[in-house]
């Protein structure tokens, strides 16, 4: 496709930026990054190439650039301007991404019916219809076509339809967890980051990525600016992550087992419930990832995470020191590399966990030997005549070369 742009330009803007370089790692990702190079150009300027650089950045801009040729097109075709187009594209976008995600579906089969009915976000619609999809799909409503001509779709049939690629209802997902975090409080805070968990199977890493990004670092996707200007956006954002999260911790808090209980006794169902939990468990994997100082959080409130219900939550390479977690749920949650020396787990639901532990390693002989590479990453065992080497990867021991031709068995092995 030609852009006007030369290929010595995508060099020259990729050499000055490394940040940029690193996401452009796939096809996809570089076609992207194609696809919004003018409005990446016009917002980062080679000047500011040493500002972080997100996955989420690049995606931002490429939605950005799709809205504005999606709302040229309509334009063009109905002869007047929309007003509110761009924000019309982006709620529907995301309420579509948004209820996918709840149904743990990637697609949507749909046939047309004679009802109108209008989308919206977080709304139950009284009218009855056989087709829950009529919402983002029915062809009655005037307000629905033109939304749906601004989201990134592809046809997979007459009547099966999804995101053009996964990674968008992806990003879809996360801008919907991020705004809800930054707008709402209270019920509709948990229903919304209650819909489901992203560290439960079928996973949501990428959901989970995006919304690190975006806890950890402001956006680069801002024009030059004086020092004055600079330093009042740096307040802005770092007044916007305290808000953030203050909301991530009550959501964690909001679990704690004399809370539930005490809504159970009010006859909340076990639905609610599970919202709540799964709530919880993402808001304490986000903060986890983003390396935010669960123990610090605990000594600053000592009893913070005690009886906290976050089930099946990513608390990998979390530094737990010292921290109480009597009567808490960790049940199905992944510690890998966890750190919890001195922490209290009197009564802690420790049903499932995963350390992550190195596999038990079976070998066609006995063993009479092993040894370690002084890094740890590599392992000889000798076994029978033979000498097995494996390599670390991660938390899992990955079979190598197998060192074969002894006349006798192999009693000791060393790295040179």
């Amino acid at each position: 496709r030609d852009t006007g742009i030369t290929a010595e330009e995508y060099e020259a803007y990729l050499a000055v930026n490394p940040a940029v370089r690193e996401l452009v790692s796939t096809p996809f990702l570089l076609k992207i990054f194609v696809d919004s190079f003018s409005l990446l150009k016009s917002k980062q300027p080679a000047a500011q190439s040493s500002i972080r650089f997100t996955r989420g950045d690049l995606y931002q801009a490429f939605m950005e650039e799709w809205y504005c040729k999606e709302e040229k097109k309509l334009v063009a075709s109905m002869g007047k301007s929309i007003p509110k187009l761009k924000e019309t594209f982006v709620e529907f976008s995301q309420s579509l991404a948004f209820e996918l995600f709840k149904e743990m579906v990637n697609q949507i089969v749909y046939q047309e019916v004679a009802e109108r009915m209008r989308f919206g976000r977080y709304k139950n619609d009284p009218t009855t219809d056989p087709n829950p999809w009529s919402e983002w799909f029915s062809n009655t409503d005037i307000k629905v076509t033109r939304a749906r001509r601004g989201c990134p779709l592809r046809s997979l049939g007459s009547t099966t339809f999804s995101f053009a690629h996964q990674s968008f209802l992806e990003f879809f997902v996360a801008e919907e967890l991020w705004q809800a975090l930054q707008e709402s409080q209270g019920e509709v805070l948990v229903e919304v980051w209650g819909a489901r968990c992203l560290s439960k199977d079928p996973k949501m890493p990428a959901v989970i990525s995006f919304l690190v990004d975006k806890l950890s670092g402001e956006s680069t996707q801002e024009p030059c600016e004086d020092s004055a200007a600079k330093r009042s956006r740096s307040d802005q954002a770092t007044s916007r992550r305290v808000s953030v999260r203050a909301n991530l911790l009550w959501l964690i808090e909001n679990s704690k087992r004399e809370r539930t209980e005490g809504v159970t006794a009010e006859g909340v169902t076990a639905e609610r419930l599970q919202s709540i939990q799964n709530a919880a468990s993402n808001a304490i994997t986000v903060l986890n990832k983003s390396c935010f100082p669960l123990s610090a959080k605990a000594r600053e409130d000592p009893i913070f995470f005690r009886g906290v219900h976050v089930p099946h939550a990513d608390l990998s390479t979390a530094q737990l020191w010292g921290v109480d977690l009597t009567d808490a749920d960790l049940s199905h949650c992944l510690l890998a590399g966890v750190k919890l020396s001195g922490a209290n787990l009197k009564g802690c639901n420790m049903k499932g966990v995963n350390f992550a532990e190195w596999p038990r390693l079976r070998f066609p002989d006995k063993v009479d030997a092993v040894a370690l590479t002084r890094d740890g990453t590599g392992l000889a065992v000798a076994s029978g005549n033979e000498v097995h080497l494996l390599r670390k990867e991660g938390f899992e021991w990955k079979t190598g070369p197998v060192l074969q031709g002894h006349t006798g068995l192999v009693m000791s092995v060393a790295w040179s």
